[in-house]
């Protein structure tokens, strides 16, 4: 589960709230992905760890992501961040 940081810390993400540019902050670890289709897993970010989302939502698919520390860019499942 992620919280946006744009809102109140404590703010939960929700599907409505996934827009491009805006910034979260990962409350457990969460599997990053190389391509937006296919299983081949990039690496794990760890919690606490912000991330900015980069593209439109995709009707079904993921949504291409940016780590903050070190601009390292994958890929991640949006139900991921739901929790």
């Amino acid at each position: 589960m992620a919280t946006l940081n744009e809102l109140n810390e404590a703010t939960p993400a929700a599907l409505e709230l996934l827009h491009p540019l805006s910034h979260w902050r990962l409350s457990h670890a969460l599997d990053l992905y190389s391509s937006p289709l296919g299983s081949g897993l990039a690496t794990q970010a760890w919690a606490r760890r912000e991330l900015q989302l980069l593209d439109q939502p995709a009707r079904y698919g993921r949504r291409q992501v940016e780590l903050a520390e070190d601009g390292y860019r994958a890929w991640v499942e949006p139900q991921d961040l739901l929790g």
